[in-house]
């Protein structure tokens, strides 16, 4: 028996199921289908096919943020199957794609792509369960916790032929708990990211067979932990390729426990060096192995034709009825290849027959020396970057009146061509690696296509008309539609594992978002995009009410976060857990946060970069109004935060910013006004502790340390305070007892004599008019110390240079500029630097690093200088580069790498 859904008896997949019985088919036919009635689906134990009519490209089940695909509880069997769909953005606690408990489904040909789980296999969780997946497609799936794909309580799941690449979790794409096993046979595992233990795939007390796989590209950024990691496993690795993974251990592959490894016919990189190896874990090297390059293409899962992976694998294993990766027959020329590829040449170009035929539509019509779409690169260096052969970088456009059956090809409907009409169809129609540009009309972007949009990692600029006039970016508008009361995961844009740092966002407004994390933006592990001249705006999240990011390393660029609200952390941004964040030229302004961090909340080993940021109005009900950096071990110091503004910010502890057992640099900073219990500017619980260089803290307010307060955590609160100008000097620092505070004699508590310090309408609350310049002759005009502002990491001034003292000031004018109506009161040459974010003075000769002799070059009289003083510590030393206060072999490498050079 047939039952079809369009036309038909039928409203929705649910009813047509319920109506069906055993043995029964229920076809599904082309569509997009959304809603309760056609989520959530359930057999109710009947073994009977779901099948789509023409398979998961023309077969979608969109769960926007709410619901997941499939779940299967009541004792479903092998015979109950589902065939030919794509699942997308599911957003249940569990299980998005499929949860299967107490049930043996087989599931073909699906993809599972963009769910948003809180844990619990946020693509599929088995739970004494054993079912089967072949020719499946897992990506760009979010977990917080438990895997892409979890396995436990006695589950068994053989992967077949699957895709599982782009996945995020603390614990890898594939977790398999105790007593359970999982194989996997002709699959590829790639670019997935994870942190506390296997980036591709963690197992603990399971049995693993990886048979003829690709695992690459996968990244751990947790300390140490590995791409792969088995704990008292027995694990069989054969005819797979494992390479370039990484850790931040040396290796990638660890075997723990009474772990058994066996490992055959595999190409491993670094050989057994490449296995980390615990007592009394046992590792099996096998025949066959390679720790060459295997030669693999950009897409992660093919190889090239001088690949040593080919005719390599085990001459002796069964392959009987297997294909690989592509569906083309495992055995191609007498022996297997190694790897998820088995690479079928019928004409001996360099070009696979499956590329040629799904690009040229015949096996052996592709010239590999050709530029057919004239872009520079030849057929063969398109197939191994992983390029469409037959067109080049475009603009898709889109508005709010186009349509997603047009082409995009032009930003309005000229009779051919015509703008599409969502975000979501103008990303899918974009190439992964081509560098096309998605281009915004101005307009209000809503509803179901235009939120929770995944960009699937493709290198895709996406842009409105105009990212430089704030006119423009106010004007185009993605609104989430998200509120309190809203169940779904409705957020703005969401960049899975190994998005790289050329998928840029420029001038756009996201408001509205409403999900656990991550309102306007949500960059999973080891993602790297570039956001740059956004609004991110009325968000309401648990954490990161603007942007969530999390082990990657992503860059804001004069983005402005504003009144979104966390009810944890990261009122404006929440960043986090072994990654990178850098913020240049952003605002943070009037967000909230229950507990930490109002502006923004940095945890546990992150290394954040803030330059010309302004936080201003933000609030927080425990630490940090303005930013709160928890955890943060990085040495030297974890975070920096230069040439920025705090004012107007409240919190309990830390009004301005507050540091929990982090370290952090502030240097050339304004703190004022700010409010709080304790620590009005800066509260410091424990260590590594704060350096606070070159800055003002004035007029602000807390009933114990109006200024800087040092608390104790698991260590005594540190802090080193150097060229600063503080209200009531080393008075207005409250230490609790055991605290261990370095106050310089280089120092002042003068008024630092603010242009306009409450502004023309004498009013300081209304901080945007208030005026932090310094005037000419104040007591912090060319009285800082130019060594704290060494190296411009992240090339504010885009000269390609970041060994350069940094070289602008919060208003993008020159940093380190002489102001002859003042005295010198700082330390270095030429020209001196002020306290604070702001610089005033005349344009003069910049002075550059390693210059100490001051005439105007880096030679042999600096050489002297430093040497005379090799050894010794102490403030302002000559040859003291990098301003510990230490003239050492680390000042020394830095002047011998500028040795000879002239200032700029």
């Amino acid at each position: 028996m047939t039952l079809r859904r369009i036309p038909g008896p039928f409203d929705a997949i649910q009813q047509a199921l319920d109506a069906a019985g055993g043995g029964d088919t229920v076809l599904v036919r082309d569509g997009t289908y959304t809603g309760e009635p056609n989520q959530n689906l359930v057999f109710n134990g009947k073994d009977m096919i779901l099948r789509s009519e023409n398979g998961p490209d023309a077969c979608v089940i969109d769960c926007d943020g709410y619901g997941r695909g499939f779940g299967f509880y009541y004792g479903e069997t092998a015979a109950a199957i589902v065939e030919g769909f794509t699942v997308i953005r599911a957003g249940y606690y569990g299980g998005g794609g499929a949860w299967c408990t107490n049930s043996n489904p087989t599931i073909i040909n699906c993809r599972f792509l963009g769910a948003i789980a809180a844990e619990r296999g946020g693509a599929i969780w088995c739970d004494n369960s054993s079912p089967t997946l072949r020719d499946c497609v897992i990506a760009d799936n979010l977990t917080e916790y438990y895997g892409a794909i979890l396995l436990q309580n006695q589950s068994h799941l053989r992967l077949v032929n699957c895709r599982i690449e782009r996945n995020s979790s603390n614990d890898g794409a594939i977790l398999v708990y105790w007593d359970c096993s999982v194989a996997l046979e002709n699959c590829t595992l790639t670019d997935n990211g994870g942190k506390y233990a296997g980036a591709a795939m963690y197992a603990i007390g399971a049995q693993v067979v990886l048979k003829n796989c690709t695992i690459a590209g996968n990244v751990s950024r947790g300390s140490d932990r590995w791409a792969l990691r088995f704990d008292d496993s027995n694990v069989t690795i054969s005819n797979c390729v494992l390479w370039n993974n990484s850790s931040r251990s040396a290796v990638h592959t660890a075997a723990l426990g009474n772990s058994q490894l066996h490992v055959s016919y595999s190409c491993i990189q670094d050989g057994q060096l490449g296995v980390y190896v615990s007592d009394p874990a046992m590792l099996n090297w096998g025949p066959g192995n390679l720790s060459t390059d295997p030669r693999i293409v950009r897409s992660g899962a093919h190889l090239r034709g001088d690949s040593p992976c080919i005719n390599a694998g085990d001459p002796l294993g069964d392959y009987s009825g297997q294909s690989d990766i592509d569906a083309e027959p495992r055995v191609a020329e007498g022996r297997a290849d190694i790897g998820a590829d088995e690479r079928v040449d019928a004409d001996s170009d360099g070009l696979p027959n499956w590329w040629e035929q799904r690009f040229f539509g015949s096996s052996t019509a592709a010239n590999p020396a050709l530029d057919n779409d004239v872009d520079g690169l030849n057929n063969l260096a398109e197939y191994e970057n992983g390029r469409n052969p037959q067109r080049g970088p475009i603009t898709l456009y889109v508005d709010p009146a186009g349509s997603d059956a047009w082409d995009g090809l032009s930003p309005t409907w000229n009779g051919t061509h015509g703008p599409k009409g969502s975000l979501f169809a103008a990303v899918a129609a974009a190439e992964r690696y081509e560098g096309d540009t998605i281009v915004l009309n101005p307009g209000v972007y809503s509803g179901r296509l235009n939120r929770s949009v995944c960009t699937s990692a493709k290198q895709v600029l996406l842009r409105s008309q105009q990212p430089a006039d704030p006119a423009t970016v106010a004007a185009t508008i993605i609104d989430c539609g998200g509120q309190v009361g809203v169940t779904e995961q409705r957020c703005g844009l969401y960049f899975p594992a190994s998005t790289p740092a050329n998928c840029v966002v420029d001038g756009l407004t996201i408001r509205r978002g409403h999900a656990r994390v991550g309102g306007a933006i949500y960059a999973a592990e080891n993602a790297a995009p570039v956001i740059r001249r956004c609004v991110l705006r009325d968000c309401t999240t648990e954490r990161g009410g603007g942007a969530y990011t999390r082990t990657g390393g992503t860059r804001f660029e004069h983005c402005r976060f504003e009144n979104s609200h966390a009810t944890q952390d990261g009122g404006g941004v929440w960043a986090g857990e072994w990654g990178s964040a850098d913020f240049i030229g952003c605002q943070f302004v009037a967000n909230s946060a229950t507990r930490h961090g109002g502006g923004v909340y940095l945890l546990e080993h992150e290394r954040g970069t803030f330059v010309n940021c302004i936080f201003a109005a933000n609030q927080a009900g425990s630490l940090g109004g303005g930013g709160a950096f928890d955890q943060l071990y990085q040495p030297p110091w974890g975070t920096s935060v230069t040439n920025c503004i705090f004012t107007r910010n409240t919190a309990a502890d830390g009004g301005a910013a507050a540091l929990r057992d982090a370290g952090a640099y502030l240097t050339n900073c304004t703190l004022t006004d700010n409010s709080t219990a304790r620590g009005g500017g800066v509260a410091v619980f424990g260590q590594p502790g704060l350096r606070l260089g070159n800055s003002i803290l004035w007029n602000n307010h807390a009933t114990s340390g109006a200024e800087l307060a040092m608390l104790p955590a698991y260590d005594p609160a540190k802090a080193l305070v150097t060229y600063c100008d503080v209200a009531g000097g080393a008075a207005g620092v409250y230490q609790q007892p055991g605290s261990l505070l370095e106050w310089r004699s280089t120092n002042t508590a003068a008024d630092p004599l603010f242009i306009d310090f409450d502004g023309p309408d004498d009013d300081p609350s209304t901080w945007v008019d208030n005026n932090y310049r310094l005037v000419s002759g104040s007591p912090a005009v060319d009285s800082g110390w130019n060594a704290l502002l060494n190296g411009d990491p992240l090339d504010l001034d885009q000269d390609g240079r970041a060994d350069e003292y940094l070289p602008l000031d919060y208003d993008w004018s020159s940093r380190i500029v002489d102001d002859v109506q003042t005295p010198d009161h700082g330390c270095g040459t030429i020209a001196l630097v002020d306290m604070g974010a702001f610089e005033t003075g005349g344009m003069t000769p910049q002075p550059c690093v390693g210059e100490i002799s001051g005439d105007g070059s880096i030679g042999l009289q600096d050489l002297a200088l430093l040497l005379s003083n090799f050894g010794t510590s102490g403030v302002c030393l000559s040859g003291d580069l990098d301003a510990n206060e230490l003239v050492d072999l680390s000042d020394l490498a830095v002047m011998l790498s500028q040795f000879g050079a002239a200032c700029d």
